[in-house]
């Protein structure tokens, strides 16, 4: 009888640890999206107002530097991470869900690209701040088609409280021509977050957790009730569901419908 009652007792506990310890992690990535907020304002306002480049074009003119002072060139230099390290005493620990990550990534040769590439957090660069890379959008050939799509200064934000400028990311590794760290199938976290539209529909409508990464935007709604923790650009931090972060009206400032796009000028 006591066996089956010890049974009974841990069926019941197992599914509220379970929910304790999602809960723990959700908490971790709130205050790790707040520090990021904290940090990004303070970039902006070190510039004059002017907002950090999500993911700036290589060997650009933007400088970018490693914990111990050293400069950093090539596409470590391009990504947010190294260029908010100094506003976050370069201390990236909250930078990553998992606290054995950031150690192992630290341990690998190329320590401080990987270290880049796949923060907990990723960056809504395509209209915020500006993405060379993705999209192209803040590439001057496309705007003499499109125009300047995205959010270049503090002051230009119309509607600050609902706007993502950090996500909950995911990767899969599978543009990489080796595997990712630990021979992972998937890093929770990735640099950036891709909008559900552009020019057109990018996403699938249903987020699938063992889909590829760019299915659902490098998004992960990795937590309770399939969320996604967000960064907004009023400094204030919450989560959004699956059906809400399609709304592209939180993704680009100016979009007026959820399934706005990107138009010709």
């Amino acid at each position: 009888m006591s066996v089956a009652i010890i049974a009974l007792l841990a069926g019941l506990l197992l599914p509220a640890l379970s929910l304790v310890k999602r809960s723990g992690q959700t908490t971790r990535e709130l205050a790790a999206a707040r520090q990021l907020m904290v940090a990004y304002s303070a970039y902006a306002y070190d510039h004059n107002g002017v907002l950090m480049p999500g993911f700036y074009r290589l060997n650009g003119t933007l400088p970018a530097f490693d914990e111990a002072g050293n400069e950093l060139t090539g596409e470590r230099a391009t990504r947010y991470p190294w260029r908010l390290a100094p506003y976050l005493d370069y201390n990236l620990s909250g930078l990553y869900l998992d606290k054995h990550v950031l150690s192992e990534l630290q341990s690998q040769p190329l320590n401080n690209y990987w270290i880049s590439v796949v923060p907990s957090l990723g960056i809504n660069a395509v209209f915020v701040g500006g993405d060379y890379q993705a999209a192209a959008m803040a590439d001057p050939n496309m705007q003499r088609y499109f125009g300047t799509v995205h959010l270049t200064r503090l002051s230009q934000a119309r509607h600050p409280p609902r706007l993502i400028v950090f996500a909950s990311a995911r990767y899969s590794g599978e543009d990489l021509p080796g595997p990712l760290p630990g021979g992972r199938p998937f890093m929770e976290g990735y640099f950036r977050v891709d909008p559900p539209y552009v020019a057109s529909r990018k996403w699938k409508p249903r987020y699938d957790p063992q889909g590829k990464d760019l299915e659902f935007g490098h998004v992960s709604l990795r937590h309770h009730f399939r969320k996604a923790v967000i960064g907004f650009f009023d400094g204030h931090t919450g989560s959004l569901d699956e059906a809400q972060i399609q709304d592209m009206r939180h993704w680009a400032d100016q979009a007026t419908s959820p399934d706005w796009t990107v138009k010709l000028k």
